[in-house]
């Protein structure tokens, strides 16, 4: 049990462990951020060992010191698994001071924690003129199999101080981009899907006939964006598993209106333009205000003064 608790936004980290120092405490602080708890490890007041998700030593001792936002606890007597740090508090502190003056220089610059970061393809003559030391490989790495900036910087073995140039670096030679998440106008196209698929395809074709033909047409659309392979639909007809990590970039738009026009052309095919304009209007009039910017991208606009008429 914590024979110390606080939150860490009413105490910084620093002076807290000022006062574990002077006061010659032994054991263990526990530093909770959301799900993630992190340790500092104390013997006679010296700072022993550190240990985050997957830091250990110095390294996660200073990105503990950048936690803005958690709760701490203090558990005496707590032996450390290992010792990692050998350097006085004093020391510790200073070493700090100076990567937070370096830090504060470039956090305002780093892509927001929800913003992707994507590859740039590099012309085959210009690799070999990249140099990049371990740790900006291991960061590049990280890069490709995440892409999610906030994954990014959870995930690296670096810190996060080291993480953060080796970013901007990246940025300022072209070798990444930036792509912003917009989980709520995908939301909102999947939700007029749904109900496109319910008022057009369940009621003219069936549930079963609706789904082999949605089967079909996503398998179809898989080939060209690979995001799309498991987009099918649930027990309920609605669709899932669309995985875009938020996206909604020009490829994702492109995929959605491809499904979307396939299942309006094949019900045009079944019960005529007239029918299956009727039932389009009411739902494209339930989901979009004339003028809408998703409406135009769709093409759904065209599909509305033409009453129907229009083709992709």
């Amino acid at each position: 049990m914590y024979a110390i608790t606080g939150t860490i936004e009413n105490l910084d980290l620093a002076v807290i462990l000022q006062t574990m120092n002077i006061s010659k405490k032994t054991g263990c602080m526990e530093v909770k951020t959301g799900e993630e708890t992190s340790r500092i490890f104390f013997e006679q007041g010296a700072i022993v060992h550190a240990l985050t998700k997957n830091l250990e030593g110095e390294t996660a001792f200073y990105d503990l010191l950048t936690v803005e936002q958690g709760t701490w606890g203090f558990i005496p007597d707590m032996t450390p698994p290992k010792r990692t740090i050998r350097n006085k508090i004093e020391g510790l502190l200073l070493n700090w001071s100076n990567l937070m003056d370096e830090w504060n220089s470039i956090k305002d610059k780093l892509p927001q924690q929800d913003a992707i970061l994507r590859m740039v393809d590099v012309p085959e003559d210009e690799r070999e003129h990249l140099v990049f030391n371990m740790d900006e490989w291991e960061v590049l790495e990280l890069i490709k199999r995440y892409g999610l900036t906030s994954k990014v910087f959870e995930e690296s073995k670096v810190g996060r101080f080291k993480t953060g140039k080796a970013i901007l670096k990246f940025l300022s030679i072209d070798l990444i981009k930036i792509e912003k998440q917009d989980k709520e106008n995908i939301e909102k196209i999947m939700n007029f899907l749904n109900d496109v698929g319910s008022e057009l395809g369940e009621r003219n074709l069936g549930a079963n006939h609706f789904r082999r033909i949605v089967d079909k047409f996503t398998v179809e659309t898989a080939k060209r964006y690979k995001f799309m392979n498991d987009l099918r639909l649930d027990e309920n007809l609605k669709f899932t598993g669309l995985k875009t990590k938020g996206l909604l970039n020009e490829n994702v738009i492109e995929a959605l209106k491809d499904l979307l026009w396939n299942i309006i052309d094949y019900v045009n095919s079944l019960v005529g333009t007239p029918l299956a304009f009727d039932q389009m209007s009411k739902v494209i009039g339930r989901h979009f205000k004339p003028g809408d910017e998703i409406m135009r991208t769709l093409k759904l606009d065209e599909y509305i003064a033409s009453e129907g008429r229009v083709r992709r």
